[in-house]
C-alpha cells in the first residue's frame, strides 16, 4: 500500500470534544520511573487538541504483561506524563466500563484522563469488535486519533475494530507511514 493519509489531526473540525488518543506508551519503565524522552513523541498530538479545548483521553499499552501486572500500569506513566504537557492527567485503573466512563464525563475541556494498559484485556490484541465497541461507548469519543506508529503495524483492537465505532484520523506520529492495518484503517475510514 502506498500513498498519504488525507485525514489527519488538523483536519478535525474539533473544539470542546472528547478526543481518544493512541499514544506510544510502551517505554521502559525502571523502579517506577519513566524517562520523559520515550514520552516525547506523543506529546505533540496531544497538546494540539488541548489547544483546542478538547478533552483528551489517551491509551495505549505498555510491555506485554500476562494478565493484570501492576509493574506494567499506565498509572506509574501519568506523573512524568503530567510534568510532559505541564497540564494535570487523569489516571483511570480501567480501560472500559463505569469507573472509566464516569471520571471521563466529569474531566474538564483541556484535561488529559490516561486509561490502564490495554494489553490487560486480552481482547485488545484479539482485535476484537465488541472491546472496541467499549472503549468508543466508554470514552464517549466523537474522533479516534491513530498516534502510536509502532502499533500501527499490528492488527489490534484499538489500532483497527475501533475505526468501525469512531471516525478516526492519524495523528502528527503516524501522518507518514503508510503501511500496516492501523493505517489502512485510517485510509479506508
Amino acid at each position: 500500500m502506498g500513498g498519504h493519509i488525507k485525514r489527519s489531526v488538523t483536519a478535525l473540525p474539533v473544539h470542546g470534544e472528547t478526543v481518544l488518543v493512541r499514544a506510544d506508551l510502551d517505554v521502559p519503565i525502571v523502579h517506577g520511573s519513566v524517562d520523559p524522552s520515550f514520552l516525547r513523541p506523543a506529546i505533540h498530538t496531544i497538546r494540539y487538541l488541548l489547544a483546542h479545548s478538547n478533552k483528551v483521553v489517551v491509551v495505549g499499552h505498555v510491555s506485554r504483561p500476562d494478565g493484570i501486572d501492576e509493574s506494567f500500569s499506565t498509572r506509574l506513566i501519568a506523573k512524568t506524563l503530567a510534568n510532559l504537557l505541564q497540564v494535570p492527567v487523569h489516571y483511570v485503573g480501567a480501560v472500559t466500563g463505569s469507573k472509566a466512563m464516569m471520571a471521563i464525563r466529569r474531566a474538564p475541556k483541556r484535561s488529559v484522563v490516561l486509561l490502564e494498559n490495554l494489553r490487560f484485556d486480552a481482547r485488545e490484541e484479539k482485535n476484537d469488535a465488541e472491546f472496541a465497541a467499549e472503549l468508543a461507548k466508554t470514552t464517549g469519543a466523537k474522533y479516534f486519533v491513530q498516534d502510536d506508529r509502532r502499533s500501527v503495524q499490528h492488527t489490534f483492537a484499538s489500532t483497527v475494530a475501533i475505526t468501525n465505532y469512531i471516525p478516526a484520523v492519524a495523528g502528527f506520529n503516524v501522518i507518514d507511514v503508510w503501511d500496516g492495518p492501523g493505517v489502512k484503517s485510517l485510509l479506508d475510514a
